[in-house]
């Protein structure tokens, strides 16, 4: 089972009303649009659900394939694998550095988890523990 971390932006980084975020598990979730608009930038982040701190395994991995493609053209998809991570993205202005990409994704781990085969709140989590 997968967990699935996306965030797609319709339009430039910078703008707020084009960015859609979101968050699945499954056996191979897909990510979800809102919009018919073409995609500038994308960043999809996929990791077991027994993974025990995703945001680390995020972080490591938005370093590690920064690092790797340092220089890269404005629509080259990245990708880079873990051993139980995967990452894929393709950056533009004001979406390129690893603060950007990583806290949109940070913000949905602070307020979600997995729990079995669901994605729940962490006020749910606490309410129902």
């Amino acid at each position: 089972m997968q967990l699935l971390l996306w965030v797609v932006h319709h339009g430039l980084a910078n703008d707020a009303g084009g960015r859609v975020c979101g968050m699945a598990v499954g056996e191979s979730p897909q990510v979800q649009t809102l919009s018919e608009r073409e995609v500038s930038s994308f960043v999809e982040f996929r990791c077991d659900v027994e993974v025990e701190d995703p945001l680390t395994e995020l972080q490591i991995a938005v370093a590690r394939t920064l690092a790797k493609e340092r220089a890269f053209a404005p629509d080259q998809i990245l990708e880079h694998e873990q051993r139980r991570c995967s990452i894929r993205l393709r950056l533009e202005p004001g979406f390129d550095d690893a603060r950007a990409i990583v806290e949109p994704l940070a913000q949905l781990l602070r307020a979600f988890r997995v729990r079995g085969d669901r994605v729940v709140s962490t006020d749910g989590m606490r309410a129902s523990v």
